[in-house]
């Protein structure tokens, strides 16, 4: 199972204030490495002409004084400093500033975006609580349960998502969980099948109770037996389950989010 499991909600602003401080270690570090080039270049300069100059002598006098001697050994000693200094320097950037970090952090923004968004669309969807038919959906004369659940992801900013319940199954087939531990999060889409025949023929949105932790399901044309078309409700999921007698499985939306941001 693909996928980036929050359990808790992601703070926007700690992200964009670790990318600030990344992009400041990334000045710190760049500079300090030019810096360490530039004196190596001038170390490479220095032992040139100290090299040069005990040639000289040698060809002058048949022996290179051990100053000279001494002189190139500190010198070749530095270089080897200053190049492993060098190379320390370009892995420590390559560890900041590598793809997958950097793919983290956009990660955790999206995640944390949607959730703000999530919220926001939850609050709407139960506002609209009791409201009758799926026109205001798209589907004014069928069932509109996967239209209610289509609007409530693409309030959340989720985009693409279908129309059709068995498509949306299909869209989150790689994200699917069916009693396996998963602690469900806000926002993602649980499937009934009310008839124990592996044929899933609800969908809804999980909503997560912030205080008791308890599991509820926003959902569109529920409750068709009382009023007519069919409404939005806000249900516990275990009364679903036991009203209908469904089974059931949940997709982490959040994961699919940060897997396609």
């Amino acid at each position: 199972m693909r996928g980036f499991m929050s359990t808790t909600r992601i703070d926007i602003g700690t992200l964009q204030s670790q990318v600030s401080n990344l992009n400041n270690s990334a000045t710190i570090l760049e500079s300090a490495l030019n810096k360490n080039r530039e004196a190596l270049d001038i170390l490479k300069g220095e032992y040139a002409m100290g090299a040069m100059l005990g040639n000289v002598i040698m060809m002058i006098t048949g022996t290179i004084p051990s100053m000279i001697n001494s002189q190139c050994r500190d010198f070749t000693k530095a270089l080897n400093d200053f190049s492993n200094t060098d190379a320390e320097l370009k892995n420590t950037i390559n560890d900041y500033f590598n793809e997958e970090s950097i793919r983290a952090v956009q990660r955790g923004i999206s995640v944390g975006n949607y959730q703000q968004s999530m919220q926001n669309a939850v609050t709407e969807g139960k506002a609209r609580e009791g409201q009758r038919g799926g026109a205001a959906y798209g589907k004014p004369n069928s069932n509109w349960c996967d239209a209610f659940a289509r609007w409530v992801l693409t309030q959340a900013g989720i985009s693409n998502v279908p129309i059709n319940l068995g498509a949306q199954e299909s869209m989150f087939s790689n994200y699917m969980h069916n009693n396996d531990g998963y602690q469900p999060h806000t926002g993602d889409l649980v499937f009934f099948d009310q008839g124990h025949n592996g044929s899933y023929d609800h969908v809804g949105v999980i909503v997560v109770d912030e205080v008791s932790g308890e599991l509820y399901v926003l959902h569109g044309n529920y409750h068709v037996s009382t009023v007519s078309g069919g409404a939005v409700s806000y249900d516990k999921l275990s009364q679903v389950c036991s009203w209908d007698n469904a089974s059931y499985k949940i997709a982490d939306v959040e994961s699919y989010v940060a897997d396609n941001s």
